[in-house]
């Protein structure tokens, strides 16, 4: 694993996007805080966003980003910036009645931090 492409050295300060496994972005935010760390990043979109809901890297990016989102939301001089959040999925729960899915789509506010949620149906 690792970058191969010197040019994304060059990321702090420029437009740019980064795509990613789960797994991958976590060990590069570990190698280069500096380059990959919340401080250099303004938005997260998520792919299929109820894995937060689940044991899966996803969930560890998640708790992460919660983290540094609220320390921002509290004043934190050295984390200024909220990161804006998407989370796209198909279908966010399996559950059939509207108790245990308006649960699953509390919980996952919860644990994004999210105030709204936006469905197209």
């Amino acid at each position: 694993g690792g970058l191969k492409d010197p040019s994304m050295e060059r990321m702090p300060g420029q437009t740019c996007c980064i795509v990613s496994t789960p797994q991958a972005f976590i060990s590069l935010q570990g190698r280069k805080p500096d380059v990959f760390g919340w401080k250099a990043i303004s938005a997260v979109l998520f792919d299929e966003v109820h894995h937060v809901l689940k044991h899966h890297p996803y969930r560890q990016i998640a708790l992460s980003l919660k983290d540094k989102n609220q320390s921002s939301d509290a004043g934190n001089q050295t984390d200024k910036e909220t990161i804006q959040i998407l989370g796209l999925s198909a279908s966010l729960t399996y559950k059939v009645s509207s108790a245990e899915i308006k649960n699953t789509l509390n919980r996952l506010c919860h644990e994004l931090n999210i105030e709204q949620m936006e469905s197209p149906s």
